[in-house]
């Protein structure tokens, strides 16, 4: 289980939500970057149902992801590894090249210590297996848009 203290972002900062009572909360702006037109519509209805969520677009390939995260500037992309044109990795190291400020959470179905050590290789700030439950999306969410790392607090059971 990973464990993450909570903090919101309210109108450009980031605090605890007690300490902004009164004070509008502010959408995280997601781009979401997958090949599966079924996988990006099933995320943008979990992520909807959210109110800390706003699905800015989507991209069904890499070089997709870069180009939308330039022109929409995106909190974090969402990115799925295997994808045509440019894979996910690629296309994560050119948008944190482009975009310090962007976070980008990997979420795939390759999950073992090599291809999570290439993901941060490749400047992601998370990492999420898309067996996950639906819960640890947005804590992930989140946690990398605090930019704070979410990766398996244990590999160990990786093969």
């Amino acid at each position: 289980m990973i464990v993450h203290a909570h903090a919101y972002r309210y109108e450009g900062a980031f605090a605890h939500p007690k300490q902004c009572e009164g004070v509008r909360k502010v959408k995280l702006r997601i781009l979401i970057a997958d090949d599966h037109a079924f996988l990006r519509r099933g995320l943008r209805t979990v992520l909807e149902a959210s109110t800390d969520c706003e699905v800015i677009g989507e991209a069904a390939n890499g070089q997709e992801a870069v180009e939308k995260a330039k022109t929409l500037n995106p909190d974090v992309v969402i990115m799925d590894i295997s994808m045509p044109i440019l894979n996910g990795l690629e296309a994560t190291r050119q948008i944190r090249d482009l975009l310090p400020q962007t976070e980008v959470l990997i979420v795939s179905m390759h999950f073992s210590h090599e291809v999570i050590r290439a993901a941060q290789q490749a400047g992601a700030r998370g990492y999420l297996a898309k067996s996950d439950p639906d819960g640890h999306l947005i804590e992930a969410l989140q946690t990398v848009h605090r930019h704070e790392p979410y990766f398996p607090v244990s590999t160990e059971a990786l093969k």
